[in-house]
């Protein structure tokens, strides 16, 4: 399988370019849509298409301290999703970045150990709402954000809000005055 149930709008993963440094790793594991977008905007990414992988702990372990961040696109995602948060988490030497719904916050049971062990850092809700394609071809426009969890040696006193405003709009080139 190569995609989520949700195809991933353009141009969503532009905000993380003031979270992530230029110069770090990312491991995307699920997700090529997404590292082809992260790579657009300059980082060194490594992806895998399908999930088998993201089920095997033989991988993650042999990822473990190689990349900086764990990015990933959770939305719509079920039993790959715990999977994606507590190994993405234990083998990136900075944390983890995921997208997904804003009720991603509520703390049901298969999100609570999670969400209990791990300091929320920053959140960037992003407006407009992005319009995800379902894989059916019917359209969903959720309010979604980039939640970033950190490692503890790099927790904050409470947690970042931004919003990511106008996100899918095309940067400007680089000098307009003229």
């Amino acid at each position: 399988m190569t995609s989520n149930y949700y195809e991933l709008p353009s141009r969503i993963a532009s905000p993380l370019t003031s979270i992530i440094d230029p110069d770090e790793k990312l491991l995307v594991p699920r997700d090529p849509k997404l590292a082809d977008q992260l790579r657009g905007l300059g980082f060194e990414t490594e992806a895998h298409e399908g999930t088998d992988h993201v089920f095997e702990t033989s991988w993650w372990r042999e990822r473990d301290q190689k990349f900086d961040w764990v990015v990933a696109n959770t939305t719509g995602l079920r039993e790959e999703q715990q999977y994606i948060l507590d190994y993405g988490i234990a083998v990136a030497k900075h944390g983890l970045i995921i997208l997904d719904r804003l009720s991603f916050l509520e703390p049901v049971r298969s999100r609570k150990k999670f969400l209990l062990n791990n300091k929320l850092s920053d959140l960037m809700i992003l407006s407009p709402r992005p319009r995800f394609s379902s894989i059916s071809s019917a359209r969903d426009s959720v309010t979604s954000a980039w939640f970033v969890f950190r490692k503890p040696e790099d927790w904050l006193d409470g947690a970042n809000l931004r919003f990511a405003l106008d996100w899918q709009t095309p940067p400007p080139l680089a000098d307009e005055s003229h």
